[in-house]
């Protein structure tokens, strides 16, 4: 192999691995972020538990207003047991990680 082609394959591989590495950031970084720029409404609803009695639902308490999806999911879950609504019994924070907890009553 020529110095000029040696020259030239090494530069071709520090693009490559500048690209590589600069791509895995964006991605890495994207991930993270990801959650903090949606505004995709009822995205942090989570159903938890329930029964023919009660369901537990946990949302985030932010983006504002997902208690309004977490009341629509706690009476999706009541229909399963033939109850026709889900009423609000309580809210309770869960840990230091910005997240609610909703108990309802199946009627």
């Amino acid at each position: 192999m020529t110095p000029e082609l040696i020259r030239e394959g090494r530069g071709l591989m520090k693009a490559a691995n500048i690209l590589i590495v600069g791509l895995a950031a964006v991605a890495l970084s994207g991930c993270g972020m990801a959650n903090v720029f949606s505004s995709k409404p009822g995205r942090t609803v989570e159903f938890v538990s329930g029964n023919t009695s009660s369901v537990l639902v946990d949302f985030g308490n932010s983006p504002a207003g997902e208690l309004k999806y977490a009341d629509a999911m706690a009476k999706d879950k009541c229909a399963i047991f033939g109850k026709s609504s889900a009423v609000l019994e309580s809210l309770n924070p869960r840990g230091n990680d910005d997240r609610m907890r909703a108990s309802y009553l199946c009627e």
